[in-house]
Formats: C-alpha cells, sequence, structure tokens
C-alpha cells in the first residue's frame, strides 16, 4: 500500500504542478503589474523602489507597520491551524484505539449471545415434542372455563354494580361497567343479555347522577365525609378533580367537565378577590396582612387549580379556557394588590417604606413560584410591574414632599424678609439656612429610597427594576425633575405681579449660583452611586444631564438678578419721576441746596450696595472695577466721600451755550454705551444696573418737562451730587458721567433761559449738603 500512496501523491503534486505552469503561462501575455502584492507577477525590489521615490517617510513607517501586523497575524493563524491539526489528529487516535478495544469486547459478546440462544432454541423444541399431543384438549378446556366465569359474572353484574354504589365505590363500579359493557353491547340483540344490560344502564344512570349532583353542591357528599364544602360554600379542588375523572370515565365531554370545573371553583375565587378589594380600598390594615391573605388564600388556590385542571384536562382547548380564567383572575388581583401599593406608597411617611417594600419583596416572591407552575401570561414580568409601579409611586410621593417642602421653605423666607428689615437680617446666613434644608431634605429622601435596593429583595438586582425605579424614577423624575423644579419655582418668582421683595429675588438668585456650584453635581453624583445608575448611552439618554441643570440653574440666577435689578432700580425711578413731575420748574428760586430726594436715592443706593455686597463679590472680570478699601459701602450719605472735580472736567458742569454744543459734538463721535444691559454676577455690575436704569428713568422724565433758568441750575446742582457720589456704585465711570451729560444737556435744550450757575457756588452747595 506504500507504493501506491506514494504513485498517488506524486500524480497529484503533478497535476497541481502542471496547472500553475499553465497559470503562470497564461499571465505571461497579459499586463502584469509588479507592484500588485497579491498578484502573481509582484517584484519585491520594483515595488520597494517605487514605495521609497513615492512615499514620505510617514507613509514608509505606516506601511512597514502594516506589513509587520499582517505578517504576525498571518503566522498566529499558521500556529492556530497547526495546533487545531495537530488536537485532530490526537482526537482521532483515541478514537481509533478505543474502537478497537470495543470490537473486541463485541465480538465476545455475539458468541456468547449465539451460544445462548442455540441452547434456548434447544429446550424449546424438547417442550413442544413432549406437550404436542395434548395441546388441543387443554386449549379447548381453558376456554370453556373462561366462558362460564365470564358468563357468571354478567349475571352477577347488576347486583355487584348496586352494591359498589351503595358502598361508595364509584371507581370500582365504573371499572367493572366498563369491562362488561364491551361484551353485553356486542350480544345486546340476544334476549339473555338485552336485560343485563337494561338493568345496569339503568344503574350506571343513577350513579352519574349522583356524582353531578356532588359536583353541583361543591364535591362534598356522605360517602367521602362531606369536606369539601358546607352550606353550598365555594368547591375544594381535589374532590372536584375526583369527581371529573369519575364523570369522564362515564362518557362526558371534557368541554362540558372543564367549564362545569371552572364554573364551581369561580365563586370561592370572587369572594377572596372581593375580600381584597374591600382592604384595598384603607390602610386600617397591615399591607403585609394584606399581602399574605392573597398570596397564602388566592394565589394558593389559583395554583392548586391550575395544578389539578391540567392533570385532569390536558387537551388545548381546555388548556386555553385555563388560560382565560387564569388571565382574568390575575388581571383582577394584580390591579388590586397594585391599588394597595400605590395608596401605601403615597399616604405613608417615611416609617413605612420598609414595610412596602417587605410586602413588595414578600408579593414579588410568591408570583415567581407560581411563574414556574404557569409560564403563560409572564407573571414574573407582571409582579415585577407591580412592584415598579409602587416603587415609581413612593419615589413621585416623596417628590411631592420635597416639592411642598420647597414652597414652605420660600414663604417662610419671603415672610422673613418681609417682617425684618435689610439691615436687621443676615442675607448669606438666610441663603446658607436654606440651601442646607433643601439639600438635606434630598439626601434624607434618597436615603429613604434605599431601602428598595436592599441586598435580601428579590427584585433589587432586576434590569427592569433598575431602569424603571433607579434611572426613570429616582435620578430622573425625583432628582432631576426636583432640582428643575426649584429652580423653575425660583425664576418664576420674578415673573410675578406684584413683584416680590428684591431682598429675596436677590437672595434666591445667589442661592441658584451657589446651589449649582456646590450642590448639584454632589447630589447627581450621590444619586447615582447609592442607586447604581449605569453609565451607559441607554441611561444617558433617559436621565437630564448635570450640564443641562446647570444651565437652567444659571438661566434662573441671571433672570432673578435681572429681575432685582428691575425692581430695585423701579423703586429708585419711581421716587426720581414722582419729584420731577410734582415741581414746576418754569418757576422756582435760585437753587440753595441738593433736592431731598436726591439724597435719598444715594442714600438708597448705599442700601442696596451694602445686600448686594452681602451676597455677590466684585465680578471675576471687568475694566473699571472698583477698589477695595476706598469704595467700601455706608449707611450714610453724609459719610460718603465725594469724588473730587478736576479743573478739566469743571466745563463740563456748565450749561453755557458754547459748552453745550462741545457736549453735543463729543457725544456724537464717542462710543455707545449699553444703558440696559443685563446683569452681571459681581456687586459692581448690579448696583451699576440699578444705577443706570435709575439715571435714565430721570433722563427721560427730564426729556418731557420744560425749564426755566433756575430749573436748570437746579438739575445743574442735583448732576453734581449724583456725579460727586454714584462713582463708588458702578464699575465704569463713563456710564454715570454719560447719563448725567445727557440729563444736564436735555434740560438745557428744553431751557426756556440757559444761564448755568458758576461752577464754585455749585461745589459751595454740594459741599455743604
Amino acid at each position: 500500500a506504500e507504493p501506491d500512496r506514494s504513485s498517488r501523491n506524486s500524480r497529484l503534486r503533478s497535476f497541481y504542478q502542471q496547472g500553475q505552469v499553465e497559470s503562470d503561462a497564461a499571465s505571461v501575455g497579459l499586463n502584469v503589474d509588479p507592484c500588485d502584492i497579491d498578484g502573481a507577477g509582484f517584484d519585491p525590489e520594483v515595488y520597494l523602489s517605487k514605495l521609497l521615490q513615492e512615499q514620505p517617510l510617514t507613509s514608509l513607517m505606516a506601511k512597514e507597520q502594516q506589513m509587520v501586523d499582517q505578517i504576525r497575524q498571518l503566522d498566529s493563524d499558521m500556529q492556530t491551524l497547526v495546533y487545531d491539526n495537530y488536537s485532530k489528529f490526537i482526537s482521532a487516535t483515541d478514537t481509533i484505539r478505543k474502537m478497537k478495544s470495543d470490537f473486541h469486547r463485541m465480538e465476545q459478546e455475539m458468541n456468547n449471545l449465539a451460544e445462548s440462544v442455540s441452547a434456548m432454541s434447544q429446550q424449546a423444541a424438547d417442550v413442544r415434542q413432549h406437550v404436542g399431543g395434548k395441546r388441543a384438549e387443554l386449549k379447548r378446556l381453558a376456554g370453556v372455563s373462561a366462558l362460564l366465569h365470564k358468563l357468571q359474572y354478567l349475571l352477577d353484574l347488576p347486583a355487584r354494580l348496586t352494591e359498589l354504589r351503595r358502598e361508595g365505590a364509584h371507581q370500582q363500579a365504573i371499572r367493572a361497567w366498563q369491562q362488561a359493557d364491551r361484551v353485553l353491547s356486542r350480544y345486546a340483540d340476544l334476549p339473555s343479555f338485552r336485560p343485563i344490560r337494561a338493568d345496569c344502564l339503568a344503574i350506571m344512570a343513577e350513579l352519574r347522577a349522583q356524582l353531578w349532583q356532588r359536583f353541583n353542591e361543591g364535591g362534598s357528599g356522605t360517602e367521602s365525609g362531606g369536606e369539601g364544602g358546607s352550606g353550598g360554600g365555594a368547591p375544594d379542588a381535589r374532590q372536584l378533580a375526583e369527581l371529573v375523572d369519575l364523570l369522564g370515565q362515564l362518557g362526558e365531554s371534557e368541554a362540558d367537565l372543564s367549564a362545569a370545573f371552572l364554573r364551581q371553583a369561580d365563586p370561592r375565587m370572587q369572594r377572596l378577590l372581593g375580600d381584597l378589594e374591600a382592604q384595598a380600598g384603607s390602610l386600617q390594615d397591615d399591607v403585609l396582612q394584606f399581602v399574605d391573605q392573597g398570596c397564602n388564600h388566592l394565589v394558593s388556590e389559583l395554583c392548586i387549580l391550575i395544578a389539578v385542571f391540567g392533570d385532569i384536562f390536558p387537551s388545548p382547548e381546555s388548556r386555553a379556557k385555563l388560560e382565560a380564567y387564569h388571565e382574568s383572575v390575575m388581571r383582577s388581583y394584580l390591579a388590586i394588590v397594585s391599588k394597595r401599593f400605590c395608596l401605601e406608597a403615597r399616604e405613608s411617611g417615611g416609617t413605612g417604606d420598609s414595610l412596602l417594600v417587605r410586602a413588595c419583596d414578600r408579593f414579588h416572591r410568591k408570583l415567581q413560584a407560581m411563574h414556574r407552575l404557569v409560564t403563560e401570561g409572564e407573571l414574573s414580568v407582571r409582579a415585577l410591574a407591580v412592584v415598579c409601579d409602587a416603587a415609581a409611586e413612593r419615589a413621585a410621593a416623596v417628590r411631592a414632599q420635597l416639592d411642598l417642602r420647597l414652597t414652605a421653605a420660600l414663604s417662610g423666607l419671603r415672610s422673613q424678609l418681609a417682617t425684618a428689615g435689610a439691615r436687621s437680617v443676615s442675607l448669606p446666613q438666610l441663603m446658607a439656612g436654606l440651601l442646607t434644608e433643601l439639600v438635606d431634605a434630598v439626601k434624607a429622601a434618597l436615603a429613604g429610597l434605599q431601602a428598595f435596593l436592599a441586598t435580601d429583595v428579590s427584585f433589587s438586582l432586576k434590569p427592569a427594576f433598575r431602569e424603571r425605579f433607579c434611572v426613570r424614577a429616582v435620578r430622573q423624575e425625583l432628582l432631576a425633575g426636583f432640582l428643575n423644579h426649584q429652580a423653575t419655582q425660583c425664576a418664576r418668582l420674578a415673573q410675578l405681579s406684584p413683584t416680590p421683595p428684591p431682598l429675596l429675588l436677590l437672595l434666591l438668585s445667589r442661592y441658584c449660583l451657589d446651589f449649582r456650584n456646590s450642590s448639584l453635581h454632589y447630589l447627581c453624583t450621590l444619586a447615582d452611586e447609592q442607586f447604581l445608575v449605569p453609565e451607559s448611552p441607554q441611561a444617558e439618554a433617559l436621565v437630564t444631564p448635570v450640564s443641562e441643570l446647570s444651565a437652567v440653574y444659571s438661566d434662573s440666577a441671571a433672570e432673578l438678578l435681572q429681575a432685582y435689578v428691575c425692581a430695585s432700580g423701579g423703586t429708585l425711578a419711581g421716587m426720581l419721576r414722582k419729584s420731577v413731575d410734582a415741581r414746576d420748574w418754569l418757576q422756582g428760586i435760585e437753587p440753595r441746596s441738593v433736592r431731598a430726594v436726591v439724597k435719598r436715592v444715594v442714600e438708597d443706593l448705599a442700601g442696596i450696595d451694602a445686600s448686594v455686597s452681602s451676597l455677590y463679590d466684585e465680578a471675576p472680570s471687568g475694566g473699571g472695577g472698583r477698589g477695595g478699601g476706598d469704595r467700601s459701602s455706608d449707611s450714610s450719605a453724609s459719610r460718603l466721600a465725594r469724588r473730587p472735580l478736576t479743573a478739566a472736567s469743571r466745563s463740563q458742569w456748565s450749561a453755557t451755550p458754547s459748552t453745550l454744543g462741545n457736549s453735543l459734538l463729543h457725544r456724537l463721535f464717542s462710543d455707545k454705551v449699553d444703558l440696559l444691559g443685563p446683569a452681571e454676577f459681581g456687586r459692581a455690575s448690579v448696583v451699576s444696573g440699578v444705577v443706570r436704569l435709575a439715571l435714565k428713568t430721570l433722563l427721560e422724565c427730564v426729556r418731557l418737562k420744560t425749564f426755566g433758568r433756575y430749573g436748570l441750575q437746579q438739575v445743574q446742582v442735583d448732576c453734581h451730587y449724583l456725579h460727586a457720589f454714584l462713582w463708588r456704585y458702578v464699575s465704569d465711570d463713563s456710564v454715570v458721567h454719560f447719563l448725567l451729560e445727557e440729563i444736564l444737556a436735555s434740560a438745557a435744550h428744553r431751557c426756556i433761559d440757559p444761564v448755568s450757575m458758576e461752577q464754585s457756588v455749585v461745589e459751595l452747595i454740594v459741599e455743604r449738603d
């Protein structure tokens, strides 16, 4: 065999070599690319020289790395192939060795079997030879004896059936009738068998009626001790199973029996459901007792019913009836349990969380066990859905409590600010107390809900529960929802009419800013760690990111701060507007002092600056910022440091026609000043906004009046006073300077006799006041 194998291998080798030669010869006539590394005409020298000429160094290094990776991959594949072939070769060798051993043992057993069969054949032949003559006679006599026994049995059958029915041995009576009915039906036309069959049919009809009566009475009867149900009670499943089996042997259809079986079991189920429904609407009974009653009575009875029904009625039609009935009962039961759990979650306080969790765990475990018995309907999934609804309802109740806590905190804060003055209350202390109160409330709410994630709870590690409860209910609806609601509620105060106290707006603005900077990320991280929120694209798509919540708080803080600027500036603007409207600017005496309302505006600005300074520092960046010590606030306008007026700027506060023309030309070519821009999170920006709003209102009121000489001079004195004090409250002096120039210029344009007061006199009046 060895020469044949070698010759065959040589022929195969020569064949493939010939095919390769023919392929190479056929490719000579074609345009062969020597740079095609996968082609037959690849030339490495040409390929390398082409790469060196055309490719840069980085591409050559990348190409080298690519080839090294391919070579390593080919070496790895070749090594794997060799290892696989070697392991297959070893396995084949072991298999062949085992087959040789098994064949030797099988050959010995076959020889022993052949010897045994031969011995048995010899013994059978000896037996046939010994009894062959008497076999026919023995067979005839045995047949006659059996026939006589059958005839005697048939003659005694009516009496035997009557006796068995009277004794309650229904199973034996039915079995005896079934055995004899085959013979009686075959010979029913014979006169001797006809009366016997008629008597037996009458007895079995009475037995059938007796069994149906017991079945309709709920399975009770004198023969079985009457334990199935007394007084027309609901039937016992096991006793009904016995009756259904007996009636089925008597020829009743499975469809009628299955329908009757479910019809007899339904009253007890409905009574149990009614008891649970009565308890689900109130909290008088303990929720654990409620769950135990449902699991130990209704669910246990239903499990017994399903097990017995499945054993008795195995047909698909009967199974469909059972599934429909089971679905109806479980739908009602799950609805009742969900109603009670949700009521418990809404009405019970924080101390009831552990009790609710234990009830949910016990309910879930019971229905998981039932799911092993009844695979249809996904009971385990539906039970978990009920638990998820209860947990989500509890989270929603906690969220509602947090909302009430926030409303109460804001109301209390508003009352404190309304009853106490701005200078008798510490705004940073109030803000810190509010921040601590609400953050502690959120932490306590999250800690209370952790009872649903205890390690001994059966549903705590279910992915569906964690997604519904941890991700949706806690992380999104409770935490993110409350945080968003808190920022929205604070921002909504800025839109109320009438406007809340300005100090409340200022304090809430700083609160939103501090909450964003210190507590927002901490609470979200705390919730993610405590409730094991997964870091996956699916979870990120369900929850609101921290960056979005941070943007909401930033917008709310900016809106509240702008509302504070508008409210405080509006108060000062109202004072200035009333003072301008109430004065007769055409008729009057020469001014000898600064108007009282202007002094009041400066004093109020000092109070505003003190309130803002207690919550906001200087802005991180801003040109023309105020210095630290020389611009500190003071509550008394008389103690405010006046800004000295230089000689270069004295001419700007004279209202002669020449200076007015120069002022108009200067404003024409000066940069535009943003008067009503948004306030930044800094003291200078906030107070500057209030000043701009007040001065802008004064400017618009001046533009609506006509002035006499002394009216213009009074405006000149007031502007000089404001210029001497307002520089302390603004981040850019040019804004105040611009607005005061506009006010003075507008008054001069509307003056019938524009003669300004001497600057030295103006300075003397301002210094005296």
